[in-house]
């Protein structure tokens, strides 16, 4: 007899794809609560400029990538659990 190698609980799944996506809301309103205050900041000079960059260069699109990362991941668990629930 061999071990299972799969194995799934719809209603878990379901919780979990849930949760993931949920994610996206809190990386976007992330996004949104730095970036709309930095546009309308007076604050200059040259440690301004680093963040700025920094942050339109790499953190925003970290958290974008992120962003499409959540999704894929729901719909993949999302998919698992349906079809686990189809095959019961």
């Amino acid at each position: 007899m061999s071990a299972a190698t799969h194995a799934a609980n719809p209603e878990e799944l379901d919780a979990l794809s849930k949760t993931i996506a949920s994610q996206v809301d809190v990386v976007t309103t992330m996004i949104s609560n730095v970036d709309t205050p930095l546009a309308g900041s007076s604050w200059i000079g040259p440690a301004r400029d680093k963040f700025v960059g920094e942050w339109n260069d790499v953190f925003k699109p970290a958290l974008n990538k992120l962003n499409e990362s959540f999704g894929v991941a729901s719909t993949n668990v999302q998919t698992v659990s349906n079809n686990t629930r189809a095959s019961l």
